[in-house]
């Protein structure tokens, strides 16, 4: 019995590694990457990007041929402080694009950095 445990946490634990290493290595993260360190009022809260890492369980991809949509949690660290950039994009005849950005520093408030539902 113990060792059946012992497999199925091991299997458990590969799949999701296994969805993380897609996440990733996906085309929506990397332009999601692309708008953070582009972003200048990131780079002027937090100083200049040291690290950026996708939370563990801080994202949804849903994509369909030319359509899609994406949400990221990116936890952020700049030389000044660090916080949380939530991203969500929207791909439109195959090209994806951030539609709202907030970054949340972990001390400060929130930053509205795209805001495209108003």
């Amino acid at each position: 019995m113990l060792t059946i445990l012992g497999i199925a946490l091991v299997l458990i634990i590969c799949f999701l590694a296994g969805l993380y290493i897609l996440g990733i290595r996906s085309e929506p993260y990397k332009h999601a990457l692309e708008f953070i360190e582009d972003h200048e009022l990131i780079t002027e809260t937090l100083g200049p990007l040291r690290s950026r890492r996708l939370a563990l369980f801080g994202y949804t991809v849903r994509e369909r041929g030319v359509h899609g949509h994406a949400e990221y949690k990116v936890f952020v660290k700049g030389e000044k402080a660090k916080g949380a950039v939530y991203l969500e994009m929207e791909k439109s005849a195959g090209i994806w694009k951030v539609v709202a950005a907030n970054l949340v520093p972990d001390k400060g408030n929130p930053i509205p950095l795209v805001d495209g539902h108003g």
